[in-house]
């Protein structure tokens, strides 16, 4: 499967929101079009793609390939192959300890949710494992390499209606997020 977790990050307090997840079986021949369409429809201004320890040479091929289909469509982005550096549950740890300190939040309305969760609460016993690693990366990711709001970023509606801290004002309904993505090309 190949998995990928869209953030948006506000970047005052550094909470995190998971604004898409997408899980899907893909051929290998047809990845760089299935991150295309998901790259397009999400527009995050930073992609990483995990590098599995085995197809180094391939997960660059795919970057470059998405990153010219990306340019040839007038999409700006920023898209990068991670190494794995270390082991899944060692990995998963960052997310989790966030998401314990009221760091990440998600729309539990979302079409996405249930399979979410069921994966996150499986883990690490659990079948599947991808959207684990999606979410991995994109929090490692926006941490690592995120970087301050540009001219051009939009307001994003998260949930399709306000999304509330208890430090945040009722009334506030859009909030302006970095958008950083990450995934897991299987």
């Amino acid at each position: 499967y190949t998995a990928g977790v869209t953030l948006g990050i506000d970047p005052r307090s550094q909470k995190m929101y998971i604004l898409h997840v997408w899980r899907e079986h893909v051929e290998e021949r047809s990845l760089a079009d299935a991150l295309v369409e998901q790259i397009s429809a999400q527009r995050p201004l930073l992609v990483g793609v995990e590098i599995p320890a085995f197809k180094q040479a391939s997960t660059r091929d795919l970057v470059h390939r998405t990153a010219t289909m990306l340019s040839a469509k007038h999409i700006a982005t920023t898209i990068t192959a991670i190494p794995v550096t270390t082991d899944k549950v060692f990995r998963a740890q960052l997310p989790a300890g966030r998401a314990e300190a009221g760091f990440i939040y998600a729309d539990r309305r979302a079409t996405w949710w249930h399979t979410f969760e069921s994966e996150l609460l499986s883990f690490p016993k659990g079948t599947q494992d991808d959207q684990v690693d999606a979410i991995s990366g994109a929090v490692q990711l926006a941490i690592e390499r995120g970087r301050p709001l540009s001219k051009e970023t939009k307001p994003v509606i998260f949930g399709g209606g306000p999304t509330r801290a208890a430090e945040d004002d009722p009334h506030t309904v859009q909030r302006h997020l970095r958008l950083v993505a990450a995934g897991r090309v299987a």
